[in-house]
């Protein structure tokens, strides 16, 4: 990937990543001239980088539900019994 295609890039990631199908990110890289060797390899680590984020959230997700389950443990398994009200009050 060429230096300055490669420092614009990290520009616009700074202020947010949006996320572009294959052919989306294909037909952008057309408009902006970058040659097709270097689009190909931008698109194939694009892939593989909306995957890596797949992963990273699907496994905060996982550590959340196993905290919440350990959490849990210390919800009463039984009703508590209900105070005697006084007789004749």
């Amino acid at each position: 990937m060429p230096a300055d295609l490669a420092t614009h890039a990290e520009v616009h990631l700074s202020e947010g990543a949006p996320f572009l199908s294959d052919q989306d990110l294909k037909s952008r890289l057309d408009e902006a001239g970058v040659p097709p060797d270097t689009a190909e390899a931008i698109t194939t680590d694009n892939a593989g980088a909306r995957i890596d984020g797949l992963r990273a959230s699907l496994s905060l997700l996982a550590v959340i539900a196993l905290a919440a389950l350990f959490l849990t443990r210390r919800i009463p398994s039984r009703q508590p019994a209900p105070t005697p009200t006084p007789v004749g009050t």
